[in-house]
């Protein structure tokens, strides 16, 4: 798995493939605009993405080592954001 086949960098926007399907194929992917996304969280193999709304989209990555490549992509999209880790 790929960190940037999760998070996409779409200039303003962030592409967000959430589901295996959406690494494939991007109409299942999810859009976000970057300046609404507000907060991070990592629990265990789950990337949530949180906007300013509270609106949530949970990414699960696959096997633990993919974690903190992910974690890194969507840090470095989005700028000024809140990281919380969830211990399970």
């Amino acid at each position: 798995m790929q960190a940037s086949k999760v998070f996409v960098d779409l200039d303003d926007d962030l592409l967000i493939a959430h589901v295996p399907l959406a690494r494939v194929f991007t109409r299942f992917a999810k859009v976000v605009p970057k300046s609404n996304i507000d907060r991070i969280q990592i629990a265990g193999n789950m990337i949530t993405i949180f906007s300013k709304s509270n609106n949530a989209i949970d990414v699960w990555i696959p096997r633990k080592d993919f974690v903190e490549p992910a974690k890194q992509r969507a840090l470095a999209l989005c700028n000024e954001v809140d990281v919380v880790y969830v211990d399970r």
